[in-house]
Order: C-alpha cells, then sequence, then structure tokens
C-alpha cells in the first residue's frame, strides 16, 4: 500500500444494504462503521443494485430511485445499473460495477478520488469493490459479516475465494467467522475487526439479578430464517420453571413461525413480538 496522506484519508464502503428513508435498519451496522470513521477520515458509501428488463416491467418502466445525502457522517450515494440479463454472471458485475464507479466519481468530484475501497461481504458487493479498486489502482479491503458463509461457498466456491485472495487485506466480525472462513478454504491472514457500538446510545453495566426475580430478555432481529429465532424460542421453553423470564422480541415481520412455537411449547405468555423501535428505546 502506498504512504498514508498527510490528509484525512477518503474511504469509500461498497454495500448491498444501507440505512434509507425507506429501510430504515437495512444494514444497520454498516452505519455505525461508517459513523465511527467518520471521525478520522472523509467515508463514502455507495449502494448499488441493479435493474433486469424483466424487473423494469415489472415496475411499468420505472428504474429504482437513486439518492445521493449526507448520513450519520458519511456521503452516501444509492446507484442503480442496467442489466440486459441478471442470469449471466459478467453482465451482472458490469452492472454493479457500473453503479458503484458513478456512485465514487460523484464522490471523487467533490473530496477527491478514495484511497481505499472497502467492500463489505465477499458475496457480492466485495466482489465488486475489488474489480473497481483494480481497475483504479487502488487497494482494497474485504469485511465479512455473513453467518451462513457455508451455504455461500457451496454455491460460489471458488468465485468467492478468489475475492478474499485477491484483496489487500481481509477482515471479519468474530473469531468464529475468522475460524469458519479458514475451515471453508481461505487459506491467508483474517483479521477481525468486530462490528462498531454506539457507546453514546449503548451504555454498558454490569449484569445485576433483577429486584423483582424476574429476568428481562430482549433479543433484536428481522423475522428472517438467517436470525432463527424459532431456536431461541426453544432455548426459552427449556428453562426450568423455576427461573422466571419475559422476553421482547424486537424487529419488522409477521413472525408467524416463532409465534406459533411460543403457543406449542407454552411460553406464549412470557414471549412479546413488539414490532419495531428506536435504539434509544432499546437502550432505555
Amino acid at each position: 500500500m502506498s504512504s498514508v496522506p498527510a490528509r484525512p484519508l477518503r474511504v469509500m464502503l461498497v454495500v448491498d444494504a444501507f440505512p434509507g428513508p425507506d429501510h430504515v435498519w437495512d444494514g444497520v451496522f454498516l452505519q455505525d462503521q461508517a459513523k465511527a470513521l467518520s471521525d478520522h477520515a472523509t467515508v463514502g458509501v455507495v449502494r448499488a443494485r441493479t435493474c433486469s428488463p424483466r424487473q423494469l416491467l415489472a415496475a411499468r418502466g420505472r428504474m429504482p430511485a437513486e439518492d445521493t445525502r449526507r448520513q450519520e457522517g458519511a456521503h452516501v450515494y444509492e446507484r442503480t445499473g442496467f442489466v440486459v440479463t441478471a442470469r449471466l454472471t459478467e453482465r451482472l458485475i458490469g452492472a454493479r460495477m457500473r453503479a458503484v464507479e458513478r456512485g465514487i466519481r460523484d464522490f471523487e468530484r467533490e473530496f477527491g478520488p478514495p484511497d481505499l475501497i472497502h467492500g463489505h461481504c465477499a458475496a457480492f458487493a466485495g466482489e465488486t469493490a475489488l474489480r473497481v479498486g483494480r481497475a483504479r489502482g487502488v487497494p482494497v479491503v474485504i469485511t465479512e459479516h455473513y453467518s451462513f458463509l457455508p451455504e455461500l461457498i457451496a454455491t460460489y466456491g471458488d468465485r468467492l475465494l478468489a475475492v478474499y485472495d485477491q484483496a489487500d487485506l481481509v477482515c471479519a466480525v468474530s473469531n468464529s467467522l475468522v475460524q469458519r472462513m479458514h475451515d471453508l478454504g481461505v487459506r491467508r491472514p483474517i483479521s477481525c475487526v468486530p462490528d462498531a457500538v454506539d457507546t453514546e446510545t449503548f451504555d454498558f453495566s454490569p449484569l445485576e439479578p433483577p429486584t423483582n426475580g424476574v429476568w428481562q430478555i430482549l433479543a433484536v432481529a428481522r423475522d428472517h430464517d438467517v436470525k432463527d429465532v424459532p431456536t431461541l424460542i426453544r432455548a426459552l421453553a427449556d428453562l426450568p420453571d423455576d427461573l422466571r423470564t419475559e422476553t421482547a422480541i424486537v424487529g419488522p415481520g409477521d413472525y408467524e413461525e416463532p409465534q406459533r412455537l411460543c403457543h406449542q411449547l407454552g411460553c406464549a405468555e412470557r414471549v412479546h413480538f413488539v414490532g419495531e423501535h428506536a435504539r434509544p428505546v432499546l437502550a432505555r
């Protein structure tokens, strides 16, 4: 890598998800990282999407809305690339690259070219970031987040392993994920860099037993298979009767299977699905 410039670094995050006006929790952990980086660097974020003719017809000829905004210290660019068919891998990658390039060009017109491109998750923002970075001669960092990486490797194997192999630095958000990546065939060193936490909102205190004897459990997860809320329900149902708990599950979705399990396993009265709440509410 080249020497660090005297000015603040310009870092461009390439992501497949990021909070926005119509998707406030989508990739919120990426927003946390961008906010943390913005104390030390000029941060851009480009969220790239693609649109095929079939998607265009379904949307009655309207391309997905694009947006440029400043958000939590970062300069965010939502861009879309048109692809003739999503069934051809190189065409799809090319459309993503065009979308990312448009976002980067908008960033550099105001701040200058990025010193570093940081792709989040090899599938597929990281893959796109690597291609764009190599074309520009800019170092590329890949951070892996996905806990379902074994399924992705089973499907895209060599394609994703090549992304890790060619990046300038590879990170993962937990030591267990580092080990899993090595087990799946990633041959190079991997640094563990956990997700950022906003300690102004979440002030951690030592755990004290409840004064009324009822342990309050908070789980925050959207209703999606990868979050595996049913396993949480089964664990709650297995707790001994003399351990009293009240559980609030916060997040978007219907939670049909978890709610069915609650009734089936006899814990419906002490598990509450309370919908979405803002972070200050969660902190309280």
